[in-house]
């Protein structure tokens, strides 16, 4: 995960390079054509991101809601986490679920 946070860091610190090779590897003869089509990706690609960001903070609210219900330790910290986690396909839900469940059965009073 680290790794490739700091890759997408430095791309996007060298996102205009990055189009401008793109753009020489791919439609060098249609120069307009392909500067249009990479923004128009870019802002679909944006819109989809904000969306599933919306989604995710719509799951964990109720999750940490929930898990302060019942008495969790830092149900916000989980909640953001599930949020998170909510990014990474299938099994980072099922992660997200994991943590706090393990926390509950080692804090409960009488879980043997």
């Amino acid at each position: 995960a680290g790794l490739i946070i700091v890759v997408v860091i430095f791309m996007l610190l060298e996102r205009e390079d990055l189009r401008d090779r793109f753009i020489r590897l791919v439609g060098y003869g249609d120069l307009h054509r392909t500067t249009e089509a990479l923004q128009d990706a870019g802002k679909r690609v944006g819109r989809y991101l904000l969306m599933q960001l919306v989604v995710n903070i719509l799951y964990a609210i109720p999750i940490a809601i929930g898990l302060w219900i019942l008495g969790i330790p830092n149900a916000l910290l989980w909640g953001l986490l599930a949020l998170a986690l909510r990014f990474v396909p299938y099994i980072g839900p099922a992660i997200g679920m994991l943590l706090p469940l393990f926390l509950a059965l080692a804090v409960a009073p009488g879980w043997s």
